[in-house]
């Protein structure tokens, strides 16, 4: 079997969507396998280990940064490759499917945010995904959603049928694990960090929640004195701005630690370093930051959302997003009680080593396989509508 993955979306500074892709990916390539994978890239993507094993690179032009000219290639293009290279299923892993005529098609939803929380996204973002996500799932033969909550979504508010949906969480790169000491030591002097520290990692952007922790972090330090820094890693992304008003008007710039976007190679270190990791997201589709620094061995507090609480499975604390009392006495939890702090460090190590790339590549190559069967055997209403 030959299979097309869109891989457009694998270029420049990568977030979690990207990361998503690119773990997918590459557990393909490790799996031992007669089918042949052909990942659509720009011409300037370069990551180590690949290609390798079923994967093979189709380098192009429009598959890069610029959002436009990926659109364009995604839609018109790359289809054309695809039957050129006669592939007998295509996945498009980042949302969004072409028209393919009749190759049958898999597409990953990691969430719907643009559609069921459109004030927490760009508007360009909510104006492209109502016009082409549901477009998308009525021509997937298959439907990849990481968790049981993005699946009712899609089949609520997207109206796809629950046979064919397919829940295959994330994997946790094998990279994250307790780091050396030395290793810490280094980033600790690389980015300045302090000795004791509470971590949030991931885009500076309104779903994550961030004022309310920073607040929530504020009022810990102001009813227990505690030594502790704060530190907010990632890509200052779209409206961030009032996370930095928020620190300046409670006035503890020093005790906020911004070293922007951390490369992915050290981020072990960066979480094996902290004390606590932080996660107070308004929504989320999966959440693979809880998990990465669970495998770190750090213990991690995560709000209340659906997806949050199935990922990490009961293994860290769980605060609601909007209850700012809440969010500061896990934080004081943490940082004073050492025992509690290990129980949720071995419950995280556990609860993180269930999620490989390894087991997502199996699940999604069996889904591979079923969408190909499908085109011989289903006819569906939609189908007839083209």
């Amino acid at each position: 079997m030959k299979i097309a993955v869109d891989g457009s979306l694998l270029s420049g500074v990568r977030s979690g969507v990207e990361h998503a892709i690119l773990g997918l990916v590459t557990g393909l390539s490790r799996v031992r396998t007669t089918d042949t994978v052909l990942l659509y890239v720009g011409k300037k993507f370069r990551v180590d280990g690949l290609p390798g094993g079923c994967v093979k690179l189709r380098r192009s032009w429009g598959a890069g940064r610029r959002r436009l000219p990926r659109i364009i290639w995604q839609q018109t293009l790359l289809p054309a490759y695809a039957r050129a290279e006669r592939v007998d299923v295509f996945h498009g892993p980042g949302y969004v499917l072409p028209a393919l005529g009749s190759i049958p098609a898999v597409v990953t939803v990691y969430d719907i945010i643009a559609l069921t929380r459109p004030e927490l996204c760009r508007r360009s973002n909510v104006a492209h995904y109502r016009r082409v996500l549901p477009r998308s799932v009525r021509r997937a033969r298959r439907i990849i959603v990481p968790t049981q909550a993005v699946a009712r979504q899609v089949a609520d508010v997207l109206g796809a049928s629950e046979e064919r949906i397919r829940v295959i969480p994330c994997g946790v790169d094998a990279r994250f694990r307790p780091a050396p000491d030395a290793e810490q030591k280094a980033l600790r002097l690389a980015l300045g960090l302090p000795g004791r520290f509470v971590l949030f990692v991931g885009n500076l952007e309104p779903k994550k929640n961030l004022v309310m922790l920073v607040r929530a972090f504020f009022a810990a330090k102001a009813n227990r004195r505690l030594p502790h820094k704060l530190v907010l890693a990632g890509r200052y992304a779209w409206k961030y701005r009032p996370i930095l008003d928020e620190i300046e008007s409670l006035g503890i710039e020093d005790d906020v630690v911004l070293p922007g976007y951390v490369p992915r190679e050290a981020l072990p270190a960066l979480y094996s370093a902290a004390e606590m990791f932080v996660f107070p997201s308004l929504v989320e589709g999966f959440g693979l930051p809880p998990l990465e620094a669970m495998a770190c061995g750090t213990p991690a507090i995560v709000s209340k959302d659906p997806a949050l609480r199935e990922s990490t499975g009961g293994a860290a604390l769980e605060v609601d997003a909007e209850d700012l009392p809440g969010l500061r006495d896990a934080i004081e939890a943490l940082a004073g009680k050492p025992e509690l702090r290990a129980e949720l460090a071995r419950k995280g190590r556990d609860r993180a080593a269930q999620f490989t790339w390894g087991k997502a590549a199996q699940a999604t190559f069996a889904v591979y396989r079923e969408a190909a069967e499908s085109a011989r055997t289903d006819v569906r209403p939609e189908d007839l509508l083209k």
